[in-house]
This record gives C-alpha cells, sequence and structure tokens, in this order.
C-alpha cells in the first residue's frame, strides 16, 4: 500500500472489517470501499488499487464490479485517457442511516406482533411485560422518527450542495 501512510492503511483495515460485518461484503471489496469512504472524491485507477491492496487482477476487477452494482463505487474516465478511475458514490452515511431505519422498522414490526399475540395467549406475560414492551416500542419509535429526519435533512443538504 505505498500510496497510504500507515494511519490510512490501518483505518482502511478496521472499517474494512466493520464493512465485512455489517455490510456482509467480501474483505477484498470492503478494503476497496473503506479506501474509497476515506479518500478524496478524484478516486483511483484501477492499477493503484491493485497496488493499494496488493490483490489479483481478476479479483479486483469481481470485487469493483460487485460494488458498482451495489452502487457504493462508480467509475468515471478523465478527459484525454481511456483507463477507468474508480471512487465512492458518497452513499455510504445515507445507506446506512437507510438499513438502520429498515431494521428499526423490522423491530417495531416484530414487537408489536409478539404484543399482539401475548394479548391474546399469554395475557398473564403480556400484563408482565407490558410496561417494558411499551418502553421498548417508544425507544424505537423516537429512532425511527429521529433517523427519518435525518435521512431528510441530509438529503436536503446534498441536494443544496449540488445546486
Amino acid at each position: 500500500m505505498h500510496l497510504c501512510t500507515a494511519e490510512k492503511k490501518q483505518l482502511i483495515e478496521e472499517i474494512g472489517v466493520h464493512l465485512e460485518l455489517q455490510r456482509g461484503l467480501p474483505p477484498l471489496a470492503s478494503r476497496i470501499y473503506a479506501t474509497m469512504i476515506i479518500s478524496s472524491d478524484s478516486g483511483f485507477s484501477f492499477e493503484e488499487l491493485l497496488s493499494i491492496t496488493c490483490s489479483s487482477k481478476s479479483s479486483m476487477s469481481a470485487n469493483l464490479n460487485l460494488l458498482t452494482q451495489l452502487g457504493f463505487i462508480e467509475f468515471y474516465t478523465k478527459p484525454g485517457e481511456r483507463k477507468r478511475h474508480f471512487r465512492g458514490t458518497g452513499t455510504y452515511l445515507t445507506n446506512t442511516l437507510e438499513d438502520h431505519l429498515r431494521n428499526v422498522e423490522k423491530e417495531l414490526d416484530i414487537v408489536g406482533r409478539i404484543n399482539t399475540f401475548n394479548r391474546t395467549h399469554n395475557p398473564d406475560k403480556f400484563i408482565a411485560d407490558k410496561s417494558v414492551a411499551s418502553l421498548f416500542q417508544d425507544y424505537l419509535q423516537l429512532q425511527k422518527k429521529n433517523l427519518q429526519s435525518t435521512i431528510e435533512k441530509m438529503a436536503v443538504f446534498k441536494n443544496k450542495i449540488n445546486n
């Protein structure tokens, strides 16, 4: 990784491990995406990415295609050049918040279904757990509203920048 300082290499590795766990990305795709997240918008050529990751051409190509299909990165060509350059799409934070929102909505649905079931089939358990379940549902509702609000604010901010 001669294009990276030791500090940047360490951060790429930490973010890469996080992306593997949270996004289910393969290790190389996670490192490529991590590199894009913490680098300038000018991106990298295929050869630069090979040098940074010390990977094979076929692995690099497959992982760049995956990241492009997922919409995490994009490619472009510089005027007067034929080779492609790759950069992040700038959607990491928004995608992360949207993932959290989907998880909160799923959790709200599950908790609601559990409460409905227990109300009918386990009334004693429902009465005993009602306060805790209500607190948890309130928490999830607040999380949902906060996530929705933040996603909307980010969209407004990006629109201002792009216009």
